[in-house]
């Protein structure tokens, strides 16, 4: 009975535990639905892109996995210690005649339930931090897909118009070539048309180097094939100049939004539980145990027995150490990130300023050019002007869209910069969740102080 007893509480303690094997192909498992998006595809806008990334981003579907080891934590947190139970026998041996004896107990420290309110209160913090933290890695990633599928549509764009800069490129150099051989040119100028040509198919190289890049950095963060044929619609223009863009109100709202700061915080918190429980630590720890037996004598007994530890090694003196310095080091690390946001703002905010300057001179530009290489054509099809100088104004043109085409990108991005610093980008785009909210400040939890 004894034994059948022992085995149904053990069957009862154990989990089931069947074997797993570590898949170690790419291929998809059930518990993951596969990409919806293949190749060929319709051009996707950049915030399709973003959303779809969020969903099978695969870096972000293994630490959201990893979000199942903070619930366990905060269940294992509040389980109850379990009893002991003690049997034994004794036989005689010196004395004849004596029966057998029999004695057991049951031992129960339950001095851990005193701390176990902080630990649960300290584990759901943590699991809120670890929370907020995937939610804060995928507004990056959000961020990141946006820069790159602009960055491809941007480089698309770029590369129309740098083959057609090619193409006039060539044409001076022929004429260049036909007049030096006519005499009517000198060999300095046709060097100087051929280096022109070679910078611009320079140029087409890298545009379209850049793009190859930005498109395996898409499909990776897409959780596609490296290979995959995603192509993205032209982004629209950056937001006007009536934008707000105030240094104070960013940082208002970076230090409210931003979901790494609450993680901090949420963090800051657990820890302050700990706190809280190290100093609970400190007092004696009690156990009670209940014994009963039959001696060889045929006397039974029974009994209780209270132990109680002594603090004063450790009593709790490490883990309060420990927490303490953890409580420096968010605090540290809170400070620092506040740092670095402003800097992440004031520079973007620069960018954003450069680029517009830029913008108004070379929009001022365009028109002049456009006006230029029509009268030129006009001329060129009356026979008073030269293929040469209608194409040397059409190259120009040319660079000139180039240069706003980068502006533009280099703006936009700007702004995708300024959206991650302040967590509010990809707010609306991220998967719903349990996130801490009601979490202490570090700053103030820290001007509080704890016992």
């Amino acid at each position: 009975m004894l034994r059948l007893l022992l085995l149904s509480v053990c069957c009862v303690a154990c989990a089931s535990t069947a074997p797993v094997t570590l898949a170690t192909t790419t291929t998809t498992t059930t518990s993951a639905p596969a990409p919806t998006l293949t190749a060929p595809l319709a051009p996707i806008s950049v915030d399709e892109a973003a959303r779809f990334a969020l969903a099978h981003n695969p870096q972000l579907r293994a630490v959201r996995a990893a979000l199942g080891v903070r619930d366990a934590e905060v269940f294992a947190a509040g389980v109850w210690p379990d009893p002991d139970i003690d049997l034994g026998l004794v036989v005689p041996i010196a004395a004849a005649g004596e029966g057998l004896g029999v004695d057991g107990g049951i031992h129960w420290d339950f001095s851990t339930l005193w701390t176990q309110e902080r630990e649960v209160a300290a584990a759901q913090l943590t699991a809120d931090a670890a929370r907020s933290e995937v939610d804060w890695q995928a507004g990056a990633v959000f961020a990141d897909i946006r820069v790159q599928a602009s960055r491809m549509a941007n480089r698309k764009q770029a590369a129309a118009i740098a083959a057609a800069a090619v193409d006039s490129a060539a044409h001076l150099v022929d004429a260049a070539a036909d007049a030096t051989t006519a005499g009517e040119a000198t060999l300095d100028a046709l060097t100087l048309r051929q280096v022109a040509l070679q910078d611009a198919r320079a140029r087409i190289a890298e545009i379209d180097r850049d793009r190859s890049e930005a498109q395996r950095r898409l499909c990776a963060g897409l959780g596609l094939d490296p290979r995959c044929g995603v192509d993205v619609q032209e982004p629209g223009p950056p937001p006007g100049p009536s934008t707000s863009l105030e240094l104070s109100a960013l940082l208002t709202r970076a230090s409210q939004q931003r979901l790494d700061l609450r993680a901090l915080r949420a963090a800051f918190g657990a820890n302050e539980a700990a706190i809280q429980g190290a100093v609970l630590a400190q007092f004696p720890r009690i156990g009670l145990a209940l014994q009963a037996g039959h001696d060889t004598g045929g006397f039974s007994f029974g009994g209780a027995t209270v132990d109680v530890s002594l603090p004063i090694f450790d009593g709790g003196r490490g883990a309060r150490a420990l927490t303490l310095a953890t409580r420096d080091q968010l605090q540290a690390e809170y400070d620092a990130r506040l740092f670095d946001v402003q800097h992440v703002l004031a520079d973007a905010l620069a960018l954003i300023d450069s680029a517009r300057q830029e913008r108004t001179l070379l929009q001022a530009l365009v028109p002049i050019l456009e006006h230029n290489e029509a009268a030129l054509a006009t001329a060129l099809a009356a026979g008073d002007a030269t293929s040469v100088a209608w194409a040397e104004v059409h190259a120009q043109l040319l660079d000139t869209h180039l240069r706003v085409l980068d502006v533009d990108q280099g703006e936009r991005e700007a702004f995708i910069a300024i959206d991650a610093a302040t967590g509010w980008g990809a707010a609306s785009s991220l998967p719903s969740g349990p996130t801490a909210q009601g979490a202490p400040s570090p700053r103030a939890a820290d001007s509080e102080g704890a016992p």
